[in-house]
């Protein structure tokens, strides 16, 4: 799946790749003032899903939080890690659906 932008707090990001020279040795960054999320060229798909999670979820903490009270990185590593365990796990959710329509149970 292409994802070149995303939304947080009507914020605009955009996701770009890169190559591993210009990523300062880390998998994903989270440009906060350039509005930009970095990945890793090298990373293989299945690791850049992780490395969206995880620099969604700081880009998700540092808008709703003050920086120095969001999320630890251990923080951001746990939720990222279970979510994307949750979402591998129950692919019968649909996760847009259950935003926008609200969850009725049987």
């Amino acid at each position: 799946m292409k994802i070149d932008h995303f939304f947080v707090n009507g914020k605009r990001f955009e996701v770009n790749i890169k190559k591993p020279e210009d990523m300062e040795g880390a998998w994903g960054k989270l440009r906060w003032g350039a509005q930009e999320m970095r990945i890793c060229q090298s990373a293989q798909p299945h690791l850049r899903s992780q490395i969206f999670v995880h620099e969604l979820l700081h880009a998700i903490s540092d808008e709703y939080h003050d920086t120095s009270n969001g999320l630890t990185e251990i923080q951001v590593l746990t939720l990222a890690s279970g979510f994307i365990m949750f979402l591998r796990e129950n692919p019968h959710i649909n996760i847009y659906g259950l935003i926008s329509e609200g969850l009725d149970t049987p």
